[in-house]
């Protein structure tokens, strides 16, 4: 009995953990790929970035979400990136994915 709750609490939070192990969609992508950032790198970054999916509203919450919210998270990330841009990019990824949906 223990082992199927375990099972059932990885797959309802799979969205939560599976940037983790591969930048799945267009959000993890930035923020895993823009903190430290310059200026000139923001456009190679979202280039990169533009191949993968749309994240769902919400998707990084769950059981094992590192940011209780979309703020926590800027906070974290924001702060690493020179650019302007570049934090602009991090803030809406990081509301994305960690804000409740609406």
């Amino acid at each position: 009995m223990k082992k199927i709750a375990i099972v059932i609490a990885m797959l309802v939070s799979m969205d939560a953990y599976a940037g983790l192990f591969d930048t799945a969609t267009y959000e993890s992508c930035i923020l895993d790929n823009m903190p430290g950032t310059t200026e000139w790198g923001v456009g190679l970054i979202v280039s990169k970035c533009n191949s993968k999916p749309a994240a769902r509203p919400g998707a990084g919450r769950g059981l094992f979400a590192k940011y209780s919210s979309g703020w926590d998270c800027f906070i974290d990330k924001g702060t690493k990136v020179a650019s302007q841009a570049g934090k602009g990019l991090i803030f809406i990824s990081c509301g994305t994915l960690y804000d409740k949906p609406k």
